[in-house]
């Protein structure tokens, strides 16, 4: 598989050719989980991540796109997101929602305004097949679910400049969590993302030098760490990635698949730069939904406390039974 470069955390590091480009041991499809039980949590302990693909049918993914863009339209901002607009050009959508006026940041993610609420959330949160990719992971339905946001990814101010660089990080920190598996994170797709647009990098295989890279070679700060999420310095990036099978792999994904991944594993949410792309008329701007899942019983040593981002609020996790 020809390799190929891109900037990641300021540095032009190589990595895979996207993962459809061969079927990578950690992509499975939805019905595999009914013939064979326990294989995902296989796959996620080996790969520290995995793709499950048909979680949710292109119909309910379209809904839910639409019903997304229709909120965040309603707010006033200027932005028009709705398939069939008729615009071509990403720099005209641009310039009629300039970067001030945009309601997510250059990433795509937003969790503001009460969206990790918004009825389609709660209903893909609450779909069947998903709790189930959950329960496969964790040979539990007993989980607790946290109240993410979207993702809805902005066209690019200007399409001959190079996108925003994302850092490449985990969102465990190994001094105060115990080793192992403590939360899989994951993005269930609406729209199909392609390696031109946006979409998920993993580093698979990278949760193995979790430990010995952020506490033993690479040492974090304890007062730089941020509710987990831990950006790789430069050097510890480079270490990882000339460890044996460590890669940077974009996902691509149709609607309806779902990426998961350890939170220990490396990952990013990123846009990719691509001159002279076309704004596709009757297809909505790629759009994800955030989930993350872990048993109830760890719960039960510690009180978590989630604000709400709208108000600031004490809210709670949501729990699945």
């Amino acid at each position: 598989m020809e390799a190929v470069a891109s900037d990641i955390n300021g540095l032009t590091v190589p990595h895979d050719q996207p993962s459809s480009a061969k079927t990578p041991p950690w992509r499975v499809p939805f019905a595999a989980l009914e013939e064979n039980p326990g294989r995902l949590r296989g796959i996620v302990d080996e790969w520290g991540c995995a793709v499950v693909s048909g979680v949710a049918t292109p119909g309910e993914c379209a809904q839910w796109a639409t019903d997304i863009a229709g909120f965040f339209e309603a707010l006033g901002t200027g932005v028009r997101i709705t398939p069939g607009d008729k615009r071509q050009n990403e720099g005209d959508v641009a310039r009629e929602c300039p970067r001030s006026r945009w309601m997510v940041n250059n990433g795509g993610l937003c969790h503001n305004f009460g969206c990790g609420h918004l009825p389609p959330v709660w209903d893909a949160r609450c779909h069947p097949r998903v709790r189930r990719v959950f329960a496969e992971i964790w040979g539990t339905d007993e989980l607790a679910c946290s109240f993410d946001g979207v993702n809805v990814d902005r066209p690019k101010l200007n399409p001959s400049r190079q996108a925003p660089k994302l850092g490449l990080h985990t969102d465990q920190d190994p001094a105060s969590n115990p080793a192992g598996l403590r939360c899989v994170q994951g993005v269930l797709s609406l729209t199909r993302t392609v390696t031109a647009c946006s979409g998920t990098s993993l580093v698979p295989g990278s949760h193995r030098y979790h430990r010995e890279m952020l506490l033993e070679r690479f040492p974090t700060p304890a007062k730089e760490f941020k509710r987990d999420w831990i950006v790789l310095p430069d050097p510890a990036l480079n270490w990882l990635l000339a460890r044996p099978g460590c890669n940077i792999v974009h996902v691509e994904t149709s609607a309806g698949d779902m990426v998961l991944w350890d939170s220990r594993t490396i990952h990013c949410g990123r846009r990719v730069r691509a001159t002279g792309m076309r704004w596709e008329a009757r297809r909505p701007m790629n759009t994800g939904l955030l989930f993350c899942s872990f048993p109830l019983h760890f719960l039960e040593s510690s009180c978590v406390c989630v604000l709400d981002p709208l108000t600031a609020a004490p809210t709670n996790l949501a729990v699945g039974r």
